[in-house]
């Protein structure tokens, strides 16, 4: 979990620009939309699936990939 949480590794930043790439194809092919920016969208899209990934660290519950499949889903609609 440090390595993607501290900045020192740089793991967290390259992650969330990977994303962005993403989203910003997305965007740009109406695939998706939202009013959010660019850079907001991409941090929160890798923060929630942390949060389901980490859920065992964070709650002791086991890993919800779905969960964020749900959240996400709702949050990047076509």
């Amino acid at each position: 979990m440090r390595l993607m949480t501290l900045g020192t590794f740089a793991y967290h930043p390259r992650l969330v620009n990977l994303i962005k790439g993403f989203l910003a194809e997305d965007l740009a092919e109406h695939r998706v939309r939202s009013s959010l920016s660019l850079d907001d969208l991409a941090y929160a899209t890798v923060r929630i699936s942390d949060s389901y990934h980490y859920l065992p660290t964070i709650t002791g519950q086991l890993p919800d990939p779905e969960g964020a499949e749900r959240v996400l889903g709702e949050l990047l609609r076509p």
